[in-house]
């Protein structure tokens, strides 16, 4: 069995003048096109992600195209969210974070037949650099005193694997709803994602020791190093897919409201721009990089390969007094991801799911005399099969959401800030467990924007 340890790299990113994000750093992000970045507006996400459902006037949700008709005011928003992770592995542990700009969004209503949206959001970022070591026995370099027959050296070493990685694929998307009657919306997303992932993947064996032959005392004399083996690759991802969504949100009596909404992303076949590069080397005396033999190599422009982009979708339901109270349930899933190779031995992919409930009170919203009860109150937990299994065993994430809105003096806008504390993974059969705490916190600015003004 392979014995991973492991070391974090904290990478550090600035923020560009429109938009930036924070890498993922996580040993799991190696896998695939990285880890998922943005799971939601933060409302949502504080509720669990409560996304294919989820909807109010002053939101935009990016996640349900259909939910742009019930905007009335038009909103801007920019979010922040940041984790810290403790990880550990059978043997040891270790601790690092990220920070970043996670969206930057704006919804325009378009009266009572539709809304609007565009924004930039980040999907998938990786951010890895894991060593694991495999001990190995040649049999054919054991030592064996002749007198004594006692074993001197019995062949073992050790073959050490480093895996480096980091990237980002970000997404622009622009969307409409249109409500052909009252309750119902149909809305559709044009997303382009574009991006670059580098990995890197380094195997090397430590020195090699032999015996005299010439002695009747065989000894340990050092024999030389062997030579490190590298695969440097690059996938640039340049694509559009679209999403449609689907929300009707009707009454049960005067005071109870339910909400049922649903998306689909049909997938499609795309072309990337993948490089590869494998190689051996050596390090010199400074410890510069000798590259030695090519192995194989594509062109250094990189070449087009095709890859198949997964379909995906969920649905979600609802029910309460919106202005006081709601509960929801979401379900997502999203097909395996074909065409991109692996680093790792022993990583199969399979269909992701997720699972989440959670709701939200709002003790009175235009309560005149306590802002605490203008606060929403929100909460929810939420449960996610990665659709990925290593060494055999599969990979889950879950978490406990909560957060709070905090209305700004014109009621239209507000500050949403809340937090999750989840568990990612285990330390059985050599994986990594990630307990983690993230944070999230995002301004949300609503107001009418195009107001016709007329005169009598």
């Amino acid at each position: 069995m392979e014995k991973i340890s492991f070391k974090i790299l904290i990478l550090i990113i600035f923020p560009s003048i429109l938009f930036a994000q924070g890498i993922e750093t996580s040993p799991y992000s190696a896998f695939g096109l990285g880890n998922k970045k943005y799971a939601g507006v933060d409302a949502s996400v504080n509720m669990g992600g409560l996304n294919n459902v989820f909807w109010d006037n002053i939101h935009v949700n990016p996640f349900n195209p259909a939910s742009y008709s019930y905007l009335s005011l038009t909103n801007f928003s920019i979010g922040v969210q940041g984790k810290n992770t403790n990880a550990e592995t059978a043997d040891e542990s270790g601790e690092y974070g990220d920070v970043g700009i996670n969206h930057l969004v704006m919804g325009i209503p378009m009266g009572k037949w539709g809304g609007l949206a565009m924004g930039f959001v980040p999907t998938t970022s990786s951010g890895y650099d894991v060593t694991s070591t495999t001990p190995l026995i040649d049999s054919e370099s054991a030592i064996i005193n002749p007198d004594t027959g006692e074993t001197i050296y019995d062949g073992s070493y050790d073959q050490y694997n480093i895996s480096r990685g980091s990237g980002a694929i970000n997404r622009f998307f622009i969307g409409a709803a249109f409500s052909p009657f009252k309750g119902f919306s149909i809305g559709v997303n044009a997303m382009y994602d574009f991006g670059t992932l580098k990995r890197t993947s380094i195997m090397y064996i430590p020195s090699v020791y032999k015996s005299l032959e010439d002695d009747k005392d065989p000894e340990l004399v050092y024999e030389g190093d062997q030579y490190y083996s590298q695969e440097k690759s690059s996938i640039r991802l340049n694509q559009w897919n679209y999403t449609l969504g689907l929300m009707y949100t009707g009454n049960l009596s005067e005071r109870l409201q339910y909400s049922i909404g649903a998306t689909y992303g049909i997938g499609n076949n795309t072309t990337v721009e993948y490089s590869r590069y494998l190689y051996t080397f050596k390090y010199a005396s400074n410890g510069i990089e000798m590259p030695l033999d090519t192995l194989k190599s594509s062109s250094v422009e990189g070449e087009l390969k095709k890859m198949k982009l997964p379909q995906y979708g969920g649905f979600g339901l609802s029910i309460g007094n919106y202005k006081k109270w709601m509960v929801g349930v979401n379900y997502d899933f999203k097909d395996p991801l074909s065409g991109i190779d692996n680093f790792l031995e022993g990583v199969t992919y399979s269909k992701s799911q997720s699972f989440s409930a959670g709701g939200y009170i709002t003790p009175k919203y235009n309560s005149l005399m306590s802002y605490w009860e203008r606060i929403t109150y929100r909460a929810g937990f939420r449960y996610e099969d990665l659709g990925l299994q290593i060494n055999g065993t599969d990979i889950v994430d879950y978490s406990v959401n909560f957060g709070l809105g905090l209305p700004l003096k014109n009621g239209a806008s507000n500050v949403n800030i809340g937090g999750s504390y989840g568990v990612r993974g285990t330390t059985d059969n050599g994986l990594v467990k990630e307990n983690y705490f993230s944070f999230n916190v995002s301004f949300s600015l609503s107001d009418k924007w195009f107001k016709k003004v007329k005169y009598n």
